[in-house]
């Protein structure tokens, strides 16, 4: 195992490294211009990083002086509009809070972020956004874990929390720097809330149960959404693991509808590994009960994930009802549905967007039909053309990358497919979903095709 994280950690701080823009700074494509909130996202990376294995620290201080050099005279960074901007924010107060975080975080401490900490002093002035007082205040306590006006902000935070059912969250005020909305958003918004609270000693209690909100919203894969929301939590939670101790050993038994299920043993050897257990051959149709005994004292989190598999028309009844007021919706054809040995097929893919406020990266995944190849000439053309910013073919499926999706500018686009096979074929289903917002989804049914 320890050999797997070693390899995947040298892989990821490569990959990371690869998006190093020339000029300076970090941006989606290793390309200029750079983005300023990547860049500090880039640096907040590495330095975790840094904790675990070596890295070149040399390109933090790039990224450091990039930076720095596009401060404004007031103290704030602001993002420039350019394409897959992150600027949803106009900059200010949450994006100059954002990058003297990771400044700070990872030990600047130079003149830019005492200048950062001036503009946001009176940038946050009487503001009640918690994303915003969640980002301002660890950045404030991260330069000077003392600092007074930090802990103020903690204070209004904390006042502005939602408490129910023995948890506490903070809901955004609209999408995140990183363009979160639903649950996602909410979930990224109040872990940035739970890693400042961690800063203030008084706010233990409320910490925790700030906690317990992220640990229901974790989902059946182990994440929460997306990515952002998903490190952010784990942010969260993995402070707090620091201070947890496991001085005794406990013995778990679990009962399933009635029955032994199984026994876990926790130890402080292993208390900070994930055990599971398999219940499937104790389940049954309808409700199921699950039991669990704890023999001993220790501090643990537990999940139980449910999955079931749908018929393809059980799916599409709700799915439909759903999709007539979603933000986006999808519709994926081909030109012929029978064709012969090597003759080219044209599939079409038109995207539409609902909402007002604009969809950022939103991603097609299409299905590619047995038996095809798709011509890798036309995605290229789609992505010199801007039509995409990136495409990439994995397995049966074709994921494209669009950039900013707008309200009354669909996406209209088609893609040459070469018959290869001679068989009878369906594509899979084909979904769109906002990449920061994934449960705003929309799907399109699966074709049969034929190569005679």
């Amino acid at each position: 195992m320890s050999k797997r994280l070693e390899t995947a950690l040298d892989l990821g701080y490569q990959r990371l490294c690869s998006f190093e823009a020339p000029g300076g700074g970090f941006s989606w494509y290793g390309e200029s211009p750079a983005n300023v909130q990547l860049t500090a996202y880039g640096i907040a990376q590495l330095w975790e990083m840094n904790r675990v294995r070596p890295i070149d620290l040399g390109i933090v201080e790039r990224a450091s002086r990039w930076l720095a050099s596009l401060q404004k005279d007031d103290g704030s960074w602001r993002e420039a509009k350019q394409p897959r901007s992150l600027a949803i924010q106009g900059g200010g107060a949450a994006m100059t809070a954002f990058v003297a975080w990771a400044l700070a975080e990872s030990g600047q401490t130079g003149a830019a972020v005492d200048r950062a900490r001036c503009f946001l002093l009176g940038a946050v002035g009487d503001a009640d956004d918690p994303y915003l007082l969640g980002l301002a205040a660890n950045a404030l306590l991260a330069r000077d874990p003392g600092d007074p006006a930090g802990l103020k902000l903690v204070e209004r935070l904390s006042a502005s929390a939602h408490d129910e059912n023995g948890a506490t969250s903070w809901n955004r005020r609209g999408p995140t720097l990183c363009w979160g909305g639903g649950p996602a958003g909410d979930v990224e918004v109040t872990a940035i809330a739970a890693q400042a609270l961690r800063r203030a000693p008084a706010e233990v209690a409320r910490l925790s149960r700030a906690l317990t909100w992220l640990l229901r919203r974790k989902d059946g894969f182990g994440g929460w959404y997306t990515t952002q929301a998903t490190i952010q939590a784990i942010k969260a939670l993995g402070v707090n693991a620091e201070r947890t101790k496991f001085p005794e050993r406990a013995t778990v038994r679990i009962m399933a509808n009635g029955a032994p299920a199984g026994t876990l043993e926790v130890t402080p050897d292993n208390s900070d590994l994930m055990q599971q257990v398999d219940l499937s051959e104790h389940s049954r149709p309808g409700e199921n009960r699950i039991e669990l005994s704890v023999a001993g004292k220790t501090t643990m989190t537990y999940q139980a994930v449910a999955r079931c598999y749908l018929s393809r028309e059980a799916k599409q009844r709700p799915q439909a009802e759903a999709e007539t007021e979603a933000a986006l919706g999808l519709e994926v054809g081909y030109d012929k549905t029978s064709v012969a040995f090597g003759e080219v097929v044209q599939c079409s893919v038109r995207l539409t967007y609902r909402r007002p406020e604009p969809a950022f990266m939103v991603i097609v995944d299409l299905g590619i039909p047995p038996g095809f190849e798709p011509d890798r000439a036309s995605l290229a053309d789609l992505r010199t053309k801007g039509t995409v910013d990136k495409y990439s073919i994995d397995g049966g499926r074709i994921l494209l990358y669009l950039g900013e999706v707008g309200r009354g500018r669909p996406v209209a686009l088609t893609i040459d497919l070469r018959a290869t096979l001679p068989c009878r074929s369906q594509a899979r289903e084909s979904v769109a979903y906002e990449y920061y917002n994934p449960t705003s989804r929309a799907t399109s049914p699966p074709v049969s095709l034929e190569v005679r």
